[in-house]
């Protein structure tokens, strides 16, 4: 059972690096609708301040995966 399938909303958040490996894992462990979203790769390298700002940037999109209840992965 998936914390989905328990009522309790899920989203994954990885870097472009790591996009690819995340919808293949999902595949495999038979979540193809797993919601995820896409950060800039990499991040370690970054300033934190820019980290705070890229991070900002992207938590509305990430909140709206956390509301929504179709499973698109974008």
């Amino acid at each position: 059972m998936t914390l989905e399938g328990l009522g309790i909303p899920s989203a994954v958040v990885v870097t472009e690096a790591f996009d690819k490996l995340a919808a293949m894992s999902a595949r495999s462990a038979g979540l193809e609708g797993l919601k995820r979203h896409v950060l800039p790769h990499p991040l370690n390298p970054l300033p934190v301040e820019q980290i705070k700002r890229i991070a900002n940037e992207h938590l509305p999109t990430i909140v709206g995966l956390l509301c929504e209840s179709d499973g698109k992965a974008t």
